[in-house]
């Protein structure tokens, strides 16, 4: 099914999210799926999207090696 003519759930489609950005220490399970070297920290981001009604319908969490990602952040004003 294409996705301009896919049918959203009964609870609605995402119209609005947040990303949460936090740098920290990975825990041993995180270091060893990351393949991290020894203090190298973990970029977690954390995406949840609202619906029109502002129901929540997703929690993405997403662990990163922070030391090899650049942000980049762009506003409008």
């Amino acid at each position: 099914m294409e996705a301009a003519t896919r049918a959203w759930p009964s609870w609605g489609r995402p119209v609005a999210s947040a990303e949460e950005l936090r740098v920290r220490a990975p825990g041993e399970e995180e270091r060893s799926a990351l393949n991290l070297a020894a203090g190298t920290p973990v970029l977690k981001i954390c995406r949840t999207a609202l619906t029109e009604g502002e129901r929540l319908v997703e929690v993405h969490q997403m662990p990163q090696d922070a030391g090899s990602r650049a942000l980049e952040c762009r506003l409008r004003s």
